[in-house]
């Protein structure tokens, strides 16, 4: 699944770090921005379990504009 197509279902989107974690059963794909902290990378990667993980090229200010918000967003989760 890539990112684009992972969009088009607003439905199905959640972001934020703490939103993520809360939600990760009802998860299918996590993506994390291309400055994601690397040691918060580890440990959002433990706390996922099997969720797939995918970071993207896109920066926290393009993901927040990808989806038409105006912030910054580092982590985008995709429900089931």
């Amino acid at each position: 699944m890539k990112l684009t197509d992972a969009l088009k279902n607003k439905d199905k989107i959640l972001y934020g770090t703490a939103k993520i974690i809360k939600n990760s059963k009802l998860l299918v794909k996590v993506f994390l921005s291309s400055n994601y902290p690397a040691d918060m990378k580890e440990s959002i990667t433990k706390k996922l379990g099997k969720v797939e993980i995918e970071q993207v090229k896109q920066n926290s200010e393009e993901l927040g504009t990808l989806l038409r918000k105006p912030f910054l967003i580092s982590v985008i989760g995709i429900k089931k």
